[in-house]
């Protein structure tokens, strides 16, 4: 299985899988730089484009649809498909 190293670092890991072209993706990309800034040494945004050099690694993943967003927190992967920003810093 392809890794990325952020994965397994404590805190949480958030991969936005998107589009060049699409229109939601667009729209979230200010967003998530935000998002980036605010959690820098806390967790990890990994973007990745649904293109033909990642289109096994997104169907490995079960990625449909554009965007989706890929939670994982301490290398295991929490809320598939969810937008939550707060599941990051969530007390165990």
């Amino acid at each position: 299985m392809w890794e990325v190293p952020q994965l397994n670092q404590p805190g949480g890991c958030l991969q936005p899988w998107g589009f060049y072209r699409c229109g939601p993706c667009k729209m979230i990309l200010p967003q998530l730089v935000v998002m980036a800034r605010e959690m820098e040494g806390r967790a990890h945004i990994v973007k990745f484009n649904c293109n033909k050099y990642n289109k096994e690694l997104g169907i490995s993943l079960g990625i449909k649809v554009a965007p989706t967003f890929l939670l994982y927190k301490n290398g295991e992967q929490v809320c598939p498909g969810a937008w939550l920003q707060n599941a990051l810093f969530s007390r165990d």
